[in-house]
């Protein structure tokens, strides 16, 4: 144990637990950046995370591309994040993913 608290099923509970709750009237910009922030988290320690927790972020992922127009409504365009970092750049529409992704591999 490295001695963080960082653990990989935490994360990704955490990320689920954000991005269902964007939808909500009551979400701030605050819960987007820290879904958004938590993805980011997630990409940087991805070599830990075994396949099945890859394709549960993937799942997440899908949910919250789908929120992209909300996502987009609470936060400004994500211009200081490489675009490899999708998620931050959803005021581009469902598409920044599958570009990004696409241009990646």
């Amino acid at each position: 144990m490295t001695g963080d608290c960082w653990t990989v099923p935490l994360s990704i509970r955490t990320y689920r637990m954000r991005v269902e709750s964007i939808p909500d009237d009551y979400t701030f910009e605050q819960d987007v950046f820290e879904a958004l922030i938590g993805r980011s988290a997630l990409q940087e320690r991805w070599a830990e995370l075994t396949g099945e927790q890859c394709e549960e972020v993937h799942r997440i992922d899908d949910v919250l591309v789908g929120l992209h127009a909300r996502v987009a409504e609470l936060l400004p365009a994500g211009g200081f994040h490489p675009l490899r970092e999708w998620w931050w750049h959803l005021d581009q529409g469902p598409k920044v993913r599958e570009e990004t992704e696409r241009a990646t591999t």
